[in-house]
This record gives structure tokens, C-alpha cells and sequence, in this order.
């Protein structure tokens, strides 16, 4: 059996050394990479093909999913057993890995003891060695969402860095209550560990495992959670607020992207709302349709055409193509500038014209950009909630 320790650190090459030498396995059949191109070189050389591959998750020039990627190409997933070292943040990062092949995760720090444990557990893949074909789980508490993949696996890992780091990250006890049905989901939670069941009327609806959301569209349309979260699992959450997501969306633009997606879950609702648009007209006002709600109906729907909204003696509008806002306008404002004073009427009317016109463009951002910029600066606005009142997470 031939085993790779590939990681940058000679403390923790050495650490791998003493335990595989202690259960077995002689120095002349361990292998040291440092960086990613000693990896593929190693995976290259058909003299001494790779049985096991032991890889910290952020090597110098590849990580976790380029190290699977390199794995399909060259052919050799599913005959080399896989077994990252990440840290907390990383965890939640390892279904990128999973759906490229089979792998394994060992949670930094761990001790001689903890590493070897996990390497027994390891069998070889590959058939050179009569092991079985048979995948290794990456993620045994991963359940299977309806949506594919994970959040936080559809996310490139640079923004998934800067978004953990503005995160707010909190532990929270089994049975610990996350949201409560009714309530409006304030920021969007991300599960790091654990599974968070989701409940409606005594029905579980689905289980959220690592790396998933809950709330999110609660916290997308601004009303109120149609089931009640709790923790199936000791939990670990992090969780941004709108104005942390609206600073994520300014360094990273096509966040955007990934943040519009999170109603995908809900196609069926979200459907159905953008179906009255064309049945119906499509009007109402903000205090019972909010302005977010209002605006991702008609993004969602693809609609093209003026949405007026009037406040008493205040009139103002925004122009949508192919679902897109691309100008907004006040008595005294466009742009940016008319789009967040439209936002902040939270009492006016509104009413969607289906037209084509031409406009000239005076918003050059992404919507769901200019909506997480319109709903932080409304929550700022917004009076304080006294901390007793506030809908918070259950946490230990």
C-alpha cells in the first residue's frame, strides 16, 4: 500500500510518519508532497501509483475540490481513498469534494490518536490491492437536500472564506428552537455542523445538514417563516445579516448569482406569485407585499415593464427588463439614490404594468445587490427591538 502525506506543514508530515510507522506501515512506502504540483506528479508516475492519499484541504496551489478534479481526470476516482484535514470552516465545504468522488474528512486540531483511529477506518479503493470499489461517505451527518448540492458547495471557496468571516457563528443544544414559524427570519443561517429539522403543523418538512440553509426564504421576501426550525443535532450555526451580505455582494459581484438562487427551493411558490402577474393585476401595497417580496416576484416571473408605487402625495417607479431593474426613478432622484428611497415606503401603493419602453439604464448593479443594500439600510432605520422581544436563536 503506497500512501501520499500531502501538506505544507513538516509538523504535521511528521506526525502522519510516526503513526502510519506505529501501525504498520514502512517509511519506503510513504510519500511527501508540499504543494500541489508534487501532488500531480506523484499521481502521474504510473511506477508508484497512489493507494491513499492523506491531503490538507488548502494546499499551496490545490485544494480539496482540485484534488478530486485531478483524481476524475487522470482516472483514478474511485481507486485511491481520499482523507482530507480541514478546519471548522472547511467542514461545511466538503460536498464540493464529495460529488467528484469518494473521500473522507479528518477535523483539524486532532490528536496521534484521533488520526489513527480514522486511518484504519480507511480501506484502499483500488482493485490492485483486492480492496473494495465501494465509496467512502465524506459526510456520514450530510443528509440529501432537494435542492443538489449544499449551499455553501455551490459557493467558490474564496467568497465562501469572506463570507465565514463576517459571519456570526453560534453552538446551539438538541431541541434547541432556531425559528419559530411566524416569525421573520432576520438573517440567513447557514448549518456548519449538525442537522436542523424543519417542522410545519406537526409535519416534518425536510432535514438541513452541513453546509445547507434554513429561513432562507423568510429572510429572502421579508415575512413571516411558514415552519419552525429546531436542532435535531447539537448545532453550529453562522448567520449574516443583511447589511454583512450586502458587504459580501460589494466585493463579490457575482455573489449575486448564488444569493438570487436561495427561493429556487421554493420554485413552486415563487411560481405561482409570478403566475398572478399575468392573471390578475399585480398590485397592492408594501405593508402587506414588501418591497423585496414585490421585486423578486417580478425578477422571478422575468417580468418587463414599470412598477408605480405611490405614497400619498410622493409617486416614484422602476422599470424591470426580462425581470432585471434597470431604472428607477422618484420626483426628485434616479438610480441607485430613487431605488432606495422607493424601498423605504413601506406604506405606499404599488401597481406593475406589463409594457416594453425604452429606458435609459440609471442602475448598473444586480438586483438582488440593490434589494440586500435597501433592506440594510431599512433595518438601520429601523427602530431597535428590545432584546426580550427579539426572535433569536436558542443558543448554549
Amino acid at each position: 500500500m503506497r500512501i501520499l502525506l500531502a501538506d505544507d506543514s513538516r509538523a504535521m508530515r511528521t506526525l502522519y510518519r510516526t503513526v502510519l510507522d506505529r501501525i504498520g506501515h514502512p517509511s519506503g512506502a510513504l510519500f511527501e508532497a508540499k504543494e500541489g504540483r508534487e501532488v500531480l506528479s506523484a499521481l502521474q508516475n504510473q511506477d508508484t501509483p497512489v493507494d491513499i492519499i492523506v491531503f490538507d484541504w488548502d494546499l499551496p496551489e490545490m485544494d480539496g475540490p482540485a484534488l478530486m478534479g485531478q483524481l476524475k481526470n487522470l482516472g483514478l476516482a474511485g481507486k485511491v481513498s481520499v482523507l482530507f484535514s480541514v478546519n471548522r470552516q472547511q467542514r461545511a465545504l466538503l460536498p464540493q469534494a464529495v460529488r467528484l468522488g469518494a473521500c473522507e474528512s479528518i477535523e483539524r486540531p486532532f490528536t496521534e490518536e484521533m488520526f489513527e483511529k480514522k486511518f484504519r477506518a480507511l480501506r484502499p479503493l483500488s482493485t490492485r490491492e483486492g480492496g473494495s470499489s465501494k465509496a467512502l461517505r465524506a459526510v456520514p451527518s450530510m443528509p440529501d437536500t432537494d435542492q443538489g448540492q449544499p449551499f455553501l458547495a455551490r459557493v467558490p471557496s474564496a467568497m465562501v472564506d469572506d463570507l465565514l468571516k463576517l459571519a456570526d457563528e453560534r453552538e446551539h443544544f438538541t431541541g434547541a428552537v432556531l425559528l419559530r414559524a411566524g416569525q421573520i427570519c432576520d438573517s440567513l443561517h447557514i448549518v456548519m455542523r449538525g442537522q436542523v429539522e424543519l417542522t410545519s403543523a406537526g409535519r416534518t418538512i425536510r432535514t438541513t445538514g452541513e453546509g445547507d440553509l434554513f429561513g432562507e426564504f423568510s429572510f429572502m421576501m421579508s415575512e413571516p417563516s411558514g415552519y419552525t426550525a429546531t436542532a435535531k443535532t447539537r448545532v453550529q450555526t453562522a448567520s449574516l445579516s443583511k447589511a454583512r451580505i450586502a458587504d459580501l455582494l460589494r466585493k463579490h459581484p457575482s455573489l449575486h448569482n448564488h444569493i438570487s438562487s436561495l427561493t429556487s427551493r421554493h420554485k413552486d411558490v415563487m411560481t405561482a406569485r409570478a403566475t398572478t402577474i399575468v392573471q390578475s393585476d399585480f398590485k397592492g401595497t408594501f405593508d402587506t407585499m414588501p418591497f423585496a417580496n414585490v421585486i423578486q416576484v417580478l425578477s422571478i416571473g422575468r417580468k418587463t415593464g414599470v412598477l408605480g408605487i405611490r405614497l400619498e402625495e410622493l409617486s416614484g417607479g422602476i422599470y424591470l427588463d426580462n425581470g432585471e431593474a434597470v431604472h428607477a426613478w422618484t420626483a426628485d432622484s434616479e438610480g441607485e439614490e430613487a431605488f432606495y428611497s422607493l424601498s423605504g415606503w413601506t406604506e405606499a401603493k404599488f401597481a406593475f404594468n406589463s409594457m416594453r419602453r425604452e429606458e435609459r439604464r440609471t442602475l448598473m448593479k444586480a438586483t438582488i445587490t440593490l434589494l440586500m443594500e435597501a433592506m440594510r439600510r431599512i433595518e438601520e432605520q429601523a427602530p431597535s427591538t428590545p432584546p426580550s422581544e427579539s426572535a433569536g436563536l436558542e443558543s448554549l
